[in-house]
């Protein structure tokens, strides 16, 4: 898939030392991208408390791949109020 040189971050506010929820998100969200034909995951950081993760996705189109994912993220109490960035 080319990409555009695009990142996408998405930052939550999480709160737990157990990451199976944040684990299922990551999922989510690189199956999201991949089936829009919009990006994929990358990688992520997670607070060594828990308490905030970063999903780092490349994009094919950041566009594209923010409104692929934000259905994801409403989906999951936890990162309703993600915030999304994107840089080149």
């Amino acid at each position: 898939m080319p990409i555009d040189g695009s990142e996408v971050v998405v930052v939550v506010t999480y709160g737990s030392r157990d990451l199976t929820r944040l684990h299922q998100l990551e999922d989510e969200l690189d199956a999201a991208a991949r089936a829009a034909n919009a990006g994929e995951l990358d990688g992520d950081e997670v607070a060594l408390d828990g308490s905030q993760a970063s999903f780092y996705m490349k994009a094919k189109n950041a566009g594209l791949l923010i409104k692929a994912i934000h259905p994801v993220l409403v989906s999951h109490e936890f990162s309703r109020s993600a915030r999304v960035n994107s840089r080149s």
